[in-house]
């Protein structure tokens, strides 16, 4: 590395010199250009001024002359070649200046092109990213290379950078290549497979011919065969037909096939209603022992016909299996012999007289009782506790306690949640088969006698509503909230306090401490709100736009489950149903509304808030490995197993090959192959038809059928599409037609506008925070009792679920109709 005091490299630096090996000198794009260049790659002549060189290493214009350089040709281009740039996990694509065009013979033209290039160092855009990435004051060399007089130019990967395959990706432009990268225009693109077989994706462009892509191919494969990594390479065509090689670089952030340990006893489905994205390691390790041991306990409670359940996760991916008793695997008999069965098998009569235990002592309405009475004001109080630790007060060994905390309240909770379950399926259940009976009502229309009883399902939204009526009465700060686009949380409070608008700024505080503190995902390891409140202020804005009332919601929800009633009434008269079960119906409805509100309330204090708590204690574990330098980011310690956050903690050497940072970006580009290439629905054995239980005592029929009912409702599918479109499971009745909208996470829910068909795998909790401004909801999984169900009716917006498809079939932009009562989408006007 030079020193200001080495004069001697205040020339220009050739390509074909062997100081342009050494990348803390010329940078880490010139040495690889360099380096290729010697392996006989075709590489335009160029110089590079060094690293250190007097103005080439900041954002301050050059403050003597550039010394002379050699000719290079007629036009130059001058590119940055940072020591930080091109690297495996920061590339600073698009971050730094490129001058193109620069008169190769008007060393004033050159000069004045170095200096915007070391200028584009200071830009705000090229701060952020470099101390995102650890490369804050990262010296800058200067590269001035002959400029291709192009034909045609564009980029190439050695591997799919979204899936990991092991192909060439080339995209083409006629000319130069920057009208690629700016995004002007739409490339001719082509996928080359390891066979040579090389297929176009249709376009508006013709920019090369079979040769042509076979070049720029075999080009590619032997850049990244000679620096042994995938790549990302910058070619260019001259007009006599010369392949040139720009650029090269690693492809940053490859997703990577890991060893997947499939299970092979017995049958195990996909977990699709509830994850979006493959589960990282901190939840894995915290989740899967409690939800074990709480359904085994469930199962023990109830007499269900399981011993539990068992969970495996595949790359991410979470299985679940049902524990057969006694471990017998295999088909059920037929339900006159599971009943001969039960009744001779010592384990089957224990669930026997175990389920007609709890049914005739009322130990299901008990657990009812006991949420509102006991364990949810235990779980405000411990949850309160464990939010106000000042956990950069604890040393390391108060954090691992304060960890033992956490895991002590999962355990606790993840009971609690499943030992409600199944009293609150024991509750809706009869009600909605009653309608069936006696109305010919789906599930979908029953459950909407129900709209407006989870409060905690809509409570976020209303909250928000609230914040927006105020500001709507407030000029100064509706103007604050109108003109937002995208800046800080800070500055938009500091905004609303100078113009006057304490109650505005202190709504938006109050939101985000009652309700930011939940995770975006089933997921303690993903990101809370409140750690993205410009999601928050997005949708405020939409709402403060719109006129939102206060009570626009709550009002709107009450109306529509009087409205159900009155329709319940009607049609019982209309099909002139016997008095005495009219009362029957009555009764079931009064019972389903007694336990409909304990689902989401639960769930609020079961799993969103103590996943929040589980995700602000692993930053601070990040941040701490951060200052150690053993982690690059914050949030990589989500990426860590619980027991190694332990020995780290403890200061004890964690098990395993390479560095903890080693180990996460592994992990990361791992669950990114998954994702690129998620499992199949069901491992193992083909699944078998659920038992009949129509031979067993009525007992086990409430508790176990409760939960083969939910099953059934969870999973099942539409039968038929409509002509042209998608048919999926009706969820939330209504016809809505408008734009689709692909969600696929929440890093996609800046892209949603007001009106927007939402179109996603499925929903979480806290997905709920776009359903005020949202048209409609179409998902890929999910089921009538699921919580994109719930959240969707308690927001009046038409929903149709588990499509199966409808996030790989629909396109952005497209204008569809939603029917959330047949349970179709199809496109508009059809």
């Amino acid at each position: 590395m030079r020193t200001d005091a080495d004069p001697a490299l205040d020339a220009p630096i050739a390509l074909d010199d062997d100081r342009a090996l050494d990348a803390d000198v010329v940078g880490t794009k010139a040495a690889t250009l360099a380096r290729l260049a010697r392996l006989g790659h075709p590489v335009p002549a160029g110089v590079v001024l060094a690293a250190g060189t007097d103005g080439v290493d900041g954002p301050s214009p050059l403050t003597r002359p550039l010394p002379p350089l050699p000719p290079l040709g007629e036009v130059v281009a001058v590119r940055s070649s940072a020591v930080a740039e091109d690297l495996a996990g920061a590339s600073f694509a698009g971050q730094y200046r490129t001058v193109l065009g620069v008169d190769g013979a008007d060393a004033g033209a050159i000069a004045a092109a170095v200096a915007d290039v070391v200028a584009s160092v200071g830009s705000a855009h090229a701060r952020s990213y470099a101390a995102g990435h650890d490369a804050a004051g990262a010296a800058m060399a200067v590269l001035v290379q002959r400029q291709v007089a192009a034909r045609s130019a564009g980029v190439a990967f050695s591997a799919d950078p979204v899936t990991g395959d092991d192909v060439v990706l080339v995209s083409a432009v006629h000319g130069l290549g920057d009208a690629l990268v700016s995004g002007e225009v739409t490339p001719e693109d082509w996928r080359i497979e390891q066979d040579g077989t090389a297929r176009r994706t249709p376009g508006e462009l013709a920019v090369l011919d079979a040769d042509d892509v076979d070049r720029v191919a075999a080009l590619t494969r032997r850049v990244a065969d000679d620096l042994g990594v995938a790549v990302d390479i910058e070619w260019a065509i001259a007009a006599d037909g010369g392949l040139h090689l720009l650029q090269a670089r690693p492809i940053t952030a490859l997703p990577r096939r890991p060893v997947l340990d499939l299970p092979t006893d017995g049958t195990w489905e996909k977990d699709t209603s509830h994850l979006c994205e493959p589960l990282t390691p901190i939840a894995e390790t915290m989740w899967l022992p409690p939800m074990e041991a709480a359904l085994q306990e469930t199962a023990e409670t109830y007499g269900l016909l399981i011993d539990g359940m068992d969970f495996r996760s595949v790359g991410g991916e979470l299985y679940s299996h049902p524990r057969p008793p006694g471990g017998k695997e295999g088909a059920a008999p037929p339900w006159w012999l599971l009943g001969i069965v039960a009744r001779l098998s010592p384990a089957l009569r224990r669930k026997l007289r175990t389920a007609r235990e709890a049914v005739s002592t009322g130990v299901p309405d008990q657990m009812i009782d006991r949420w509102s009475t006991t364990w949810r004001p235990e779980l405000a109080e411990r949850i309160g506790e464990l939010r106000s630790v000042d956990l950069e007060a604890l040393d390391d060994a108060g954090l691992r306690l304060h960890l033992d905390r956490l895991s002590a309240l999962f355990a606790d909770a993840h009971r609690i949640h499943f030992l409600l379950f199944v009293p609150y399926l024991m509750g809706i259940r009869p009600f909605v088969e009653l309608t069936d009976e006696l109305l010919d009502w789906g599930t979908s229309e029953a459950l909407g006698l129900l709209d407006g009883l989870s409060d905690s399902s809509s409570a976020p939204t209303r909250h928000l509503q609230q914040v927006a009526a105020t500001v709507g009465t407030d000029p100064e700060a509706r103007a604050v909230l109108l003109a937002w686009a995208g800046e800080p949380l800070d500055d938009v409070l500091r905004s609303l306090e100078q113009s006057g608008s304490t109650e505005a700024a202190s709504g938006i505080v109050e939101h985000l401490a009652e309700f930011g503190c939940r995770v975006t995902a089933f997921d303690p390891g993903r990101p809370t709100l409140d750690e993205r409140p410009g999601l928050v202020l997005g949708v405020l804005r939409d709402l403060v736009a719109a006129g939102t009332g206060p009570d626009e919601l709550a009002d709107g929800l009450q109306r529509r489950r009087a409205e159900g009633e009155a329709a319940m009434e009607a049609a019982a008269e209309e099909r002139d149903v016997a008095p005495e079960d009219r009362q029957r119906l009555r009764s079931a409805l009064d019972r389903a509304r007694r336990v409909w509100p304990v689902r989401e309330d639960n769930l609020f204090y079961t799993d969103s808030l103590p996943s929040g708590l589980v995700r602000r204690a692993m930053l601070d574990v990040g941040r701490r490995l951060v200052d150690r330098g053993e982690l690059a980011r914050a949030d990589d310690a989500c990426w860590l197993e619980l027991a190694e956050v332990h020995d780290v903690l403890a200061g004890h050497p964690v098990d395993g090959d390479g560095s903890l940072r080693d180990r996460v970006q592994r992990r990361r580009a791992e669950r990114a192959w998954v994702q690129a290439h998620p499992g199949p629905v069901t491992l193992g054995a083909p699944p078998e038809d659920p038992p009949d239980l129509r031979g067993l005592p009525e007992a086990v029929r409430q508790t176990t059928g409760a939960m083969l009912w939910a099953f059934e409702q969870e999973f099942g599918h539409a039968a038929e599409d409509p002509v042209g479109g998608i048919a999926g499971t009706p969820a939330s009745p209504g016809r809505y037609t408008g734009p689709v909208r692909i969600v696929r996470s929440d890093a996609d829910f800046s892209s949603i506008r007001p009106g927007d068909v939402l179109v996603c795998p499925i929903t979480t909790p806290a997905w709920s925070l776009n359903f005020s401004r949202i048209g409609a909801l179409v998902t890929d999984a999910g089921g009538a009792l699921s919580h994109a169900a719930i959240v969707a009716r308690e927001h009046a917006i038409p929903a149709v679920l588990a499509t199966g498809r409808a996030t790989a079939e629909l396109r952005d932009d497209q204008l569809v109709t939603v029917d959330g009562t047949a349970g179709t989408v199809v496109p508009a006007g059809r």
